[in-house]
């Protein structure tokens, strides 16, 4: 089968663990990185054992089947726009866009390029939450009224850190806060009414909030995230003849279906070393197919997500950038 050239834009930690994940993959082939921090990049390629340190341009002019981009928030855009506007194929971290307009310059720069742009929401392409969509949609809870979902963390404040720092696309909704609306989304679709309130820290970003989604259906979502304490990272839907529990919801080996009188009906369980082998995989398959766009991560929810998130900082007085 055939072997994909990829080239790694970053080096922090999400790259790292993404190209942990992506070189034990018998498909791909890493033979470059770029970082703006040359030391940075060199220290990676000798971690992981790409061949390569190469200088955005030096990438551009490389025989690539694909880039993964993991900068930091307020990157991905420009970089990703590079990258299209160069004929690869992208991989982007979340959240690809952080407003409406930046999400515009991209799906412009993806039609142009007639290349795959999708964003890394791999928590949607684990086994669980296609098990748990299964159960839904055959009915095994009834019709779904509530979604109780929560993802807070508890690092340390460092105002110039990419989650604090306003200028590099900090604050919680756009680390944590965009799974349990990824979550909502990808089980209910398309909500007709979102609201939240959000905790401004220091540094101008959100360093806690609440957000709700209300669906056509009368399904209501609600979620919590935040940097200022450390949750249970569960997620609850509950429906009119049962619910489901799945513990750590964003990167879930388990779900357990209930009945409405609270008893176990059915589990699944998987295992995985880390959840980035399933996007990896779904990724390449779109690669082998040819097609412009994935049918799970779907360009539409990337606009819907850049739309929440352009509502909710306006309602909570944060400049969109």
């Amino acid at each position: 089968m055939k072997t994909y050239k990829f080239g790694i834009i970053g080096a922090g930690f999400i790259a790292n663990r993404f190209t942990t994940v992506l070189k034990e993959n018998e498909r791909a082939n890493i033979v470059a990185v770029v970082d703006k921090d040359t030391e940075k990049a060199r220290k990676f390629a000798e971690k992981h054992g790409v061949p390569r340190v190469l200088s955005f341009d030096e990438l551009w002019n490389e025989e690539l089947d694909a880039v993964y981009v993991g900068l930091p928030n307020n990157a991905h855009v420009p970089v990703t726009v590079e990258a299209l506007n160069h004929g690869l194929n992208v991989i982007c971290e979340k959240p690809m866009a952080m407003t409406v307009a930046l999400m515009d310059q991209l799906l412009e720069a993806q039609k142009a390029a007639g290349r795959i742009l999708m964003e890394g929401m791999w928590s949607r392409c684990l086994p669980v939450f296609d098990k748990i969509n299964e159960w839904i949609q055959t009915g095994r809870i009834g019709e779904v009224r509530m979604i109780d979902s929560s993802f807070s963390e508890n690092p340390p404040f460092v105002p110039e850190h990419r989650l604090y720092n306003p200028e590099l696309g900090g604050g919680s909704m756009f680390d944590v806060g965009i799974y349990n609306i990824a979550y909502a989304i990808g089980l209910l679709g398309t909500p007709s009414k979102v609201d939240g309130m959000a905790v401004i820290g220091k540094t101008g970003v959100d360093e806690q909030a609440v957000i709700t989604m209300e669906f056509e259906n009368g399904a209501i979502a609600y979620s919590s995230c935040g940097f200022q304490t450390k949750t249970i990272a569960d997620a609850r839907i509950y429906g009119t003849k049962g619910y489901i529990w799945s513990p750590d919801f964003y990167k879930a080996d388990l779900c357990v279906l209930y009945d409405d009188a609270g008893n176990e009906i059915e589990r699944f369980t998987d295992s995985f070393t880390d959840g980035f082998v399933y996007e990896i995989e779904h990724f390449i398959s779109l690669l082998d197919k040819g097609v412009t766009e994935s049918d799970r991560l779907t360009l539409t929810d990337s606009m819907l997500y850049a739309k929440i998130y352009d509502e909710l900082r306006g309602k909570w007085g944060i400049a969109n950038y």
